[in-house]
């Protein structure tokens, strides 16, 4: 681990997602991770409106930067923020106070620009910008190539030229980087980002004196994984500075309508606690490899089953292949029946259609209904001719 003292060790080690855990029992460990900050006074609320607290926030970073600096450290503190946006509004502010200071001088220019993980962004460049860079970087001095920094090195800018630009490291050595040896192949943008405030994924693999997790925007769409690489890219002292307003509408959202109760600050930092802990389950390769285990575990299982039905009926005298064949005879016979079947029922239709219909009215075929209140005629009866008596 980083941390110089078993103290801050421990403290990060809280902030680490722990899979044997529950939910609960990690949003515990990092509040007590959190209440160990803030009796340090190193985890704090900012109040006021979001351009306040980035301005509070750049401020912080200054004023740690020059500590360090008077102090004679060879490593400077670094920042982090969860989005490319939340990073590019607390670099704007940085470099403003940077140009009243005047250590930011000359014409700003915007660059298309990309990081190691494929996010891409325009970044603004000026004279005494500070960028990081994603790999190993070549720089001419004076006229002899040489290794300016690797993955995570922070350059300040000297000069643009037409060509690229004059880098100078934390060593002090100053050299010429074509563009070229900034750029990112694939893309064609360049492969670096701002060296004042970055985003939690860019700043994995960096090493700072100090850091400050700068949470502007509340914790809402933090979760461990992210959360504990900004806890512990630090040698010494992490900073978590989180935005007041956005803990609190993130609290007064999750509670139920019509909800008035107050909002004290203790529920805010249990919701940043709860952020913070947050471990959503990711699909891994294994996963797949285990699904497909018990899957033939489930088919090996029921062979086995199958397989001693199977022996045990033998074993009482029942014949499989005998009942196999009787039961394919009975299909074929059934097939062969219905077939007949089918035939007789057609010669039935075609007789019945063949013959005269007899006249039905009303359903049945003793003549017509006769009209209400008519009296009926009797037919006459047929002239048969003489017919002797039978007496």
């Amino acid at each position: 681990m980083r941390q110089k003292t078993d103290d801050l060790k421990r403290i990060a080690s809280m902030f680490r997602n722990k899979d044997d855990m529950t939910a609960e029992a990690r949003a515990g460990e990092v509040m007590q991770a959190l209440d160990l900050k803030r009796q340090a006074g190193t985890a704090r609320l900012l109040g006021g409106d979001q351009d306040e607290v980035n301005r509070q926030t750049a401020d912080f970073f200054l004023r740690r930067r020059d500590a360090l600096e008077a102090a004679g450290a060879t490593k400077s503190v670094s920042c982090s923020a969860l989005t490319n946006a939340a990073a590019a509004e607390i670099s704007g502010e940085i470099c403003k106070t940077l140009r009243q200071r005047g250590e930011i001088v000359g014409d700003e220019r915007l660059y298309q620009a990309i990081d190691q993980r494929g996010e891409i962004y325009d970044l603004p460049i000026a004279m005494g910008d500070r960028l990081r860079l994603f790999q190993r970087t070549g720089a001419r001095f004076d006229g002899k190539f040489g290794w300016l920094g690797n993955n995570g090195s922070m350059v300040t800018v000297e000069a643009i030229t037409e060509t690229g630009l004059r880098l100078r490291n934390r060593h002090g050595d100053a050299g010429d980087v074509s563009w070229d040896r900034l750029m990112h192949q694939r893309s064609g943008r360049l492969l670096v980002a701002s060296g004042w405030a970055q985003t939690v994924d860019s700043i994995q693999g960096i090493t700072s004196a100090e850091h400050i997790n700068a949470l502007t925007h509340g914790t809402s769409g933090l979760t461990a994984f992210r959360n504990y690489p900004a806890e512990s890219r630090a040698e010494w002292e992490t900073w978590t500075l989180i935005g007041e307003a956005g803990l609190f509408e993130t609290v007064r959202h999750a509670r139920a309508i019509g909800d008035q109760s107050e909002i004290t600050t203790e529920h805010l930092w249990k919701q940043a606690a709860k952020d913070m802990a947050y471990a959503p389950r990711k699909p891994l390769g294994l996963d797949l490899l285990e699904t497909v285990r018990r899957d033939v575990d489930a088919a090996t299982e029921q062979w086995m089953k199958v397989e001693h039905r199977v022996h045990s009926q033998k074993a009482s005298g029942r014949k499989h292949g005998a009942e196999h064949r009787q039961r394919v005879e009975k299909r074929e016979l059934h097939a062969a029946l219905a077939s007949q079947v089918d035939d007789y029922a057609a010669q039935m239709r075609s007789a019945t259609q063949s013959m005269a219909p007899p006249r039905r009215v009303a359903g049945n075929t003793l003549g017509p209904v006769p009209k209400a209140g008519a009296t009926s005629t009797p037919a006459p009866m047929p002239d048969r001719g003489f017919e002797p008596s039978l007496r």
